[in-house]
């Protein structure tokens, strides 16, 4: 009488492609690699050259907020109600304004960028100084530590304004790319290594056979 094995059919564990890891294909792990690097370099380049890149980063934010009102005005013209109609075009109207008014101006607009991180950091770091206190049994001396950070920074982008204005938003955006193109980086090292649990499976499937 023949045995019926229920895992006869089953794909063996070395039949089966590797998973991706998120949007990084494990035999394409270059790209991912590849793409890190180029982000990080450009993130380098940026803080070799924050003032042009703070001028940039203005000029981005205006084209952002002239965009925004487009599309605002546009969806006005099809929400329902004349007054919902009359408000979104209103807004929108005020965004291209805006934008075209900052774009007339982009180092009155990083100046202004400067200002408006300044505040936020300071504030939030008021902020996370009140959780601080009220959360101190879950370690509160992180968020104590992160508010000081903040409000440090907050008040040192004041102090050092209109100066700060010309290099604060380059900065950010250089540190931004760096930490991004470092993530992608590393996800795409990490995929092109085989986890040790894919190892252990493949190897357990070959010595049952």
């Amino acid at each position: 009488m023949t045995s019926f094995d229920p895992y006869a059919n089953r794909p063996r564990a070395t039949d089966m492609p590797s998973a991706p890891v998120l949007e990084c294909p494990t035999g394409r792990w270059w790209v991912c690699a590849l793409l890190g690097a180029v982000l990080a370099a450009m993130g380098l380049f940026v803080l070799f050259n924050v003032v042009a890149a703070s001028i940039v980063s203005a000029i981005f934010f205006a084209a952002a907020l002239i965009v925004g009102g487009a599309f605002q005005i546009g969806h006005g013209f099809f929400a329902e109600g004349w007054t919902s109609k009359v408000l979104s075009i209103i807004v929108g109207i005020l965004f291209v304004l805006g934008g075209a008014l900052l774009l007339t101006n982009p180092l009155a607009t990083s100046l202004g960028l400067t200002l408006g991180i300044a505040t936020i950091l300071a504030v939030s770091g008021i902020v996370r100084l009140v959780l601080a206190y009220r959360h101190w049994g879950d370690y509160g001396w992180v968020l104590l530590a992160s508010g000081l950070l903040g409000i440090v920074t907050g008040v040192v982008f004041i102090l050092g304004f209109p100066w700060s204005g010309l290099i604060v938003p380059g900065m950010l955006l250089g540190i931004d790319l760096i930490f991004h193109g470092a993530w992608w980086l590393t996800l795409g090292l990490a995929v092109r290594r085989p986890r040790t649990s894919d190892v252990g499976r493949a190897g357990m499937a070959h010595a049952a056979r």
